[in-house]
């Protein structure tokens, strides 16, 4: 009986040895193949990132000079200067990448006003790269060399964007809706002024007349380019159109051609 009971141990201790063996080469499998998959760099990553976080004793071993950085990489640049921008980085002279606050840098870096975004990673053994997106100027102040974006953050001109840019006067935010639908109409704007939300003026290059919209901005646009197709306003030359009014355009100081 004993020796029964003996031999029934044995083989349940033979059991889980060979389920815990097919669980082992089954999560080394799994390894292999997610490794294959994921590629060098992702590996890389991982691996840094595991020694960072869950085995202190590995990192000494960050912190030799082969993991100090090296180069800080600029993505997605288009007016920015990137050494300009670096001047904004608190970076020792020597330091290991394991112990670079990679948010702190984005943070800083986004305290420029022309940066809208900044995505910061680490790329072991020795580089960083930072994804910058831009602040886009879709108008400018009148009288001022400062632009603004379609959030409405305004920031300073760079040298040459001022006489590409549409002049704006009164509050910006009101004139976003305009600026991005003429965009979307293919409409030159020449200037805007904004009153109220319920008032906007412009006017659109090689015509003095004056448009006034409200916050309907591609109706009104719409209205325009339907009046200019149709002929209306190179025949009145009106000094004014206002095109607030739903399913009708007064025109305003018509000064009609040829008498008719």
């Amino acid at each position: 009986m004993s020796r029964r009971r003996t031999s029934t141990r044995k083989g349940r201790r033979a059991l889980k040895r060979r389920r815990r063996a097919m669980t082992r080469r089954r999560l080394l499998r799994g390894i292999r193949i997610a490794l294959g998959a994921a590629g060098v760099t992702a590996v890389g990553l991982g691996v840094f990132t595991l020694a960072r976080t869950a085995l202190p004793a590995m990192q000494d071993a960050l912190r030799s000079p082969r993991f100090h950085l090296r180069a800080v990489h600029w993505v997605g640049l288009r007016s920015l200067d990137s050494a300009q921008l670096a001047g904004l980085l608190d970076l020792p002279e020597r330091v290991a990448l394991v112990d670079v606050d990679i948010d702190a840098l984005a943070s800083s870096v986004s305290r420029h006003a022309r940066v809208a975004r900044v995505d910061a990673l680490r790329i072991p053994p020795d580089r960083i790269v930072l994804r910058i997106g831009e602040r886009e100027p879709i108008a400018r102040i009148s009288g001022r060399a400062e632009g603004f974006d379609a959030t409405g953050a305004h920031f300073p001109l760079l040298e040459g964007e001022k006489a590409q840019l549409v002049p704006v006067r009164g509050n910006p935010r009101g004139a976003i809706p305009l600026l991005l639908a003429a965009r979307r109409w293919g409409v030159e704007l020449a200037g805007v002024e904004v009153r109220s939300i319920e008032d906007v003026r412009f006017r659109v290059h090689g015509s003095d007349t004056v448009i006034r919209a409200d916050g309907e901005a591609d109706r009104a646009l719409r209205a325009w380019t339907d009046l200019r197709a149709a002929g209306l306003v190179s025949r009145y030359q009106p000094e004014e159109v206002d095109l607030r009014f739903r399913e009708s355009a007064v025109l305003r100081e018509l000064r009609a051609k040829g008498g008719g």
